[in-house]
């Protein structure tokens, strides 16, 4: 968990899990083909994902609220290692993020996960 303040200057915990870059990736996008798979609980709430490449910068989040397929969502991973980051719409209630594995982005077992 991490206290972090919205651009509105709200007070929210964020959580937050680390994933080592892709060595075999490049600063290139097209070249980024592995994905971390993350998992949210509680399920039940709506949250926004978001993600930084160093420890103490602004996260930047996607607009719209995340989508989950049985709590679970998939997050680019590129050549450079990243905290991905889920903070509640809510503001109060506390997310758990937990990562679940690091896998090639076009995983079968994942065709029905989000991708991001």
């Amino acid at each position: 968990m991490r206290d972090a303040r919205t651009p509105e200057g709200t007070w929210v915990k964020d959580a937050q899990v680390y994933v080592e870059g892709d060595p075999e990736a490049r600063a290139d996008r097209s070249s980024w083909t592995a994905a971390a798979i993350l998992e949210v609980h509680p399920r039940d709430v709506p949250f926004q994902i978001g993600w930084r490449t160093q420890q103490f910068d602004a996260a930047e989040f996607y607009s719209l609220p995340a989508e989950t397929h049985e709590a679970k969502l998939a997050m680019e991973v590129g050549d450079q290692g990243v905290w991905f980051v889920v903070r509640p719409l809510d503001g109060r209630t506390a997310l758990v993020l937990e990562l679940v594995e690091v896998t090639n982005a076009s995983d079968d077992r994942y065709a029905e996960t989000p991708h991001y």
